[in-house]
């Protein structure tokens, strides 16, 4: 390792960073050795302070303080700190609890300079160092980011991240510095936070999920203690140090979860059911002196300890008293809405305006709208789901659950996953959202909400959700005749725990 012997000699006499209106003695600078690992010492501008260094290898990313000792001793300094400018007066210390140690570790990836401040025990500055790199002919000062760790300091001395203030080339046009309006910042993995009240933070492997409530805009998360926004629909990564002290690259992601989606209480704005109309009786349909015409059935959809059922259940029509037609519906719950003066005569017969109702079959779906405003990027979703299987006559019954991502238009698909249940299981799954437009099997298939989906390419901007818990995929359509009937009568699914993944 190369040395360079750095003959400092002036005096400085400035306010000092904590000490109000002291001035620093008057110092003369011995020779001192700066070690700088990974870094050749080329030359020293001792009347700009600046030092011009070259790399070691091809692809030197970081620069290493392998001792302060000699520069401290010969400045009659007492700590080294990074700086944001190379102002004597006001060097602008990016982190006063973090001073340089030996062995501290800069990241200089595409970066033309650092300042290093050197401050007396009373905390004044002493002496302002730039240490130079030739600058990367296609990287841009502009866009150019320095990060900073220190591995043997603890977490809670992290260095931020910085780029020197712009000055006047003074050596070479190989060199260049930094703006100072380009910093980023690097802080320890536990000071990390989001300015969204109501958020959590969880850390996984190299993974940080933020989850912020439904309806925050994901494309400008204030990121602290940085004070900067980021889009973090998609993963971003970002640079920490974590507890050893070691520089780690982060994923960073929010997401959110659809409120009721814990299934502890109805949750109205999001979600809908078609088992209000089915829990009601429609007995005034048609009267002929004393004889009335009477639809009902029974709920069909309940929340109870933070679990969701819903069955698929006969809605009965009778004429004084005699029971007649009987149709089949399936149990919903899903986003989306539906009308809440329906009645069961509505399900019996969808559009049912007056007279007796018919016994064609009935589409209630038209009556159902499918989707609600969501713009998070999940990558899967978290379902443990016990089922109930009731054979129907032409083997028609199927269980159904299904989160589908749609574009601004709620009808072309971003991404979407499904599980399908023809036969009694309990189980706890993922299952991933393939990103690729793809419609897991649901666009023509009949099952309820997926009549005007259509294929996309997995690049749209999520706009919409639909989610679906259906006890018979195709019941939304109400026939009646057992031999026709496009579900099974008492089929049921329950819902125990529900959560998109990020």
């Amino acid at each position: 390792m190369k040395r360079l012997w750095i003959f400092m000699l002036f005096l400085i006499a400035l306010v000092a960073c904590d000490s109000g209106s002291e001035v620093a003695p008057n110092v003369d600078l011995f020779p001192n050795q700066l070690d700088l690992g990974g870094f050749t010492v080329d030359s020293l501008d001792n009347d700009n302070h600046a030092i011009y260094v070259t790399p070691e290898g091809e692809n030197q990313d970081s620069l290493t303080i392998n001792s302060v000792a000699d520069l401290l001793a010969a400045s009659n300094g007492t700590k080294v700190f990074l700086a944001n400018t190379t102002d004597m007066e006001d060097p602008d210390i990016v982190n006063w609890d973090a001073p340089l140690q030996d062995g501290s570790r800069i990241s200089v990836k595409d970066a033309s300079s650092i300042a290093i401040v050197i401050l007396d025990d009373k905390n004044r500055v002493v002496a302002v160092w730039e240490i130079k790199m030739p600058v990367v002919e296609e990287a841009s000062s502009s866009s150019q980011e320095l990060k900073v760790s220190s591995e043997t300091a603890s977490s809670s001395s992290v260095l931020p991240a910085v780029s020197s203030s712009s000055k006047e080339d003074i050596s070479s046009s190989s060199y260049e510095s930094s703006s100072s309006e380009n910093l980023t910042q690097n802080i320890a993995l536990g000071d990390f936070k989001v300015g969204v009240e109501n958020s959590t933070i969880s850390i996984e492997n190299s993974k940080i999920y933020v989850e912020v409530p439904y309806g925050t805009d994901l494309t400008a998360i204030k990121v602290l203690p940085m004070n900067t926004v980021a889009d973090l629909t998609r993963p971003v990564e970002m640079e920490f140090v974590d507890a050893s002290g070691a520089l780690q690259t982060y994923s960073v992601v929010a997401g959110m979860q659809l409120p009721g989606s814990d299934f502890n209480a109805r949750v109205d704005s999001i979600w809908a059911t078609t088992s209000d109309a089915m829990g009601t009786v429609s007995d005034d349909i048609y009267k002929i002196g004393m004889f009335v015409d009477k639809v009902e059935s029974k709920k069909n959809m309940f929340l109870s300890n933070g679990k969701l059922t819903v069955s698929s259940e006969l809605v009965n029509a009778s004429f004084i008293g005699i029971v007649g037609g009987k149709k089949l519906a399936g149990g919903f719950y899903y986003t989306g809405t539906y009308p809440k003066s329906n009645s069961a005569v509505h399900i019996y017969e969808r559009g049912y305006t007056s007279g007796t109702p018919g016994t064609d079959a009935s589409d209630i779906s038209l009556d159902m709208t499918f989707g609600k405003k969501f713009a998070a990027r999940p990558a899967s979703f978290h379902v443990k789901y016990d089922y109930v299987h009731k054979k129907n006559e032409n083997d028609t019954q199927m269980g159904l659950i299904y989160v589908v991502l749609l574009a601004e238009d709620n009808k072309t698909i971003v991404a979407s996953g499904a599980v399908k249940m023809t036969a009694d299981e309990s189980k706890e799954k993922e299952i991933d959202l393939v990103y690729d437009g793809s419609d897991s099997g649901l666009i023509s298939s009949g099952y309820v909400g997926t009549g005007d989906l259509a294929h996309g390419d997995g690049t749209n901007e999520v706009a919409y959700i639909r989610v679906m818990f259906a006890s018979s995929a195709r019941a939304h359509v109400v026939v009646s005749g057992e031999s026709d009937y496009l579900g099974g009568e008492g089929s049921s699914l329950t819902i125990e725990q529900f959560r998109l993944n990020y």
